[in-house]
């Protein structure tokens, strides 16, 4: 393996999933609470954000796949991104703000898939959890560290971060590995071919839905519990903690059994997680059981990956990344977010929405029992091919 600099990488994962965290857990509030924008509104600009990204993530990925420029291609997608963030700075009216975050939408989509495009080229599954659990901790740490008294500084803020990512890109090395011939081919087509990266979408789609309450109406849930207000952010922390943990452990338990097993468990346990979810509980299991966003996303994301570099030839990576990545979080989101918000409006609302979370986990189980084991691993740590 060659000898590269892991801090560029590093910084570049902080910066991004510290953007992240305050477009999630502050943007909403600044745009209600500041810029006085409606529910309809907030629900407009999260949508369009969503679906753009999810169309936009194909193609960059096949931009940087044709190119073998993967880094060369984040540059330009933050670069791009932090653009329409600078008139947001003095004037933010309704359709600007919409406008301007869709366009930025469309460039900064990409960037988880190809961090870890490079990752895994670079490090293998085997060193992946040590770089990417940081991104986990700058998720947050910027959410406790953002001062919340001040939301009139979010745009300040998101601009920022993607400026330090942006310098962390520049100081981030391409490889130097042999460019790949050139190739008209068009990779999305031909990964939709492949029956294994179909049914680990599908899969994945589902199981990403099933999460859609967690993201969307935590906090409401908890106030209808007649819990502490307190009691919303240990669970938000406990979850991070289990995350950042079995990420940072990914390389043991990967050893210990196939990615397509550790799926199955993630399945199963979101299951379970949503269904206690889906009952009046003292505030001390409302966070506890929390800790099981570990297995739920951190084990499904890095064993999905895992999955991934043993169906997609290396050349594909970028693309197959980014296809996964757009439609499992993309569509899981806006398919979650229907049943979460009508869910929400009726008798039972948040006990109702998270019981129906756990019948949807409960079918990506059965999805994931359909996955075939692989028939070729891909060795990233040797840079090739292993079969058998």
């Amino acid at each position: 393996m060659q000898n590269y600099r892991t801090l560029p990488l590093i910084c570049s994962y902080i910066a991004y999933c510290s953007w992240v965290s305050l477009q999630f857990v502050y943007m909403p509030s600044y745009f209600v609470n500041v810029l006085h924008f409606s529910g309809k509104d907030v629900a407009l600009i999260f949508a369009g954000v969503t679906f753009i990204g999810m169309l936009a993530q194909p193609f960059w990925g096949q931009v940087a796949d044709s190119s073998q420029k993967v880094v060369k291609v984040m540059r330009l997608c933050v670069l791009f991104s932090i653009l329409p963030l600078l008139p947001l700075l003095w004037y933010r009216p309704f359709l600007l703000v919409m406008v301007c975050l869709w366009l930025l939408a469309s460039c900064i989509a990409p960037m988880q898939s190809l961090l870890d495009t490079v990752t895994l080229s670079r490090f293998g599954m085997s060193g992946y959890g040590r770089i990417r659990v940081w991104g986990s901790l700058a998720y947050g740490a910027s959410a406790m560290i953002f001062p919340a008294q001040y939301l009139d500084w979010a745009i300040a803020a998101s601009l920022l971060c993607l400026v330090l990512g942006l310098l962390a890109l520049l100081a981030l090395k391409e490889d130097d590995k042999p460019r790949a011939p050139q190739t008209q081919q068009i990779f999305f087509v031909e990964l939709m071919k492949n029956r294994a990266f179909v049914l680990l979408l599908l899969f994945g789609v589902v199981h990403w839905c099933s999460h859609a309450p967690y993201h969307m109406i935590l906090d409401i849930h908890r106030r209808n519990m007649l819990l502490g207000h307190h009691v919303t952010g240990y669970a938000v922390a406990a979850g991070i903690i289990g995350e950042c943990f079995l990420i940072a452990l990914s390389p043991r338990w990967l050893r210990l059994a196939s990615p397509r097993f550790w799926i199955i468990v993630a399945a199963a346990l979101s299951a379970l997680r949503w269904a206690v979810m889906g009952h009046a509980v003292p505030a001390g299991v409302f966070i506890v059981v929390q800790v099981l966003h570990g297995f739920t996303y951190g084990v499904f994301f890095v064993s999905c990956l895992s999955y991934l570099t043993e169906i997609i030839p290396p050349h594909m990576f970028a693309s197959g990344q980014t296809v996964f990545s757009g439609v499992v979080f993309g569509g899981g989101t806006i398919i979650g977010s229907i049943y979460t918000g009508v869910g929400l409006d009726c008798e039972g609302n948040g006990f109702l929405v998270f019981n129906i979370a756990s019948a949807v986990a409960t079918l990506a189980l059965v999805l994931s029992l359909w996955m075939p084991p692989y028939r070729k691993r891909i060795s990233l740590d040797k840079g090739g091919e292993d079969n058998g």
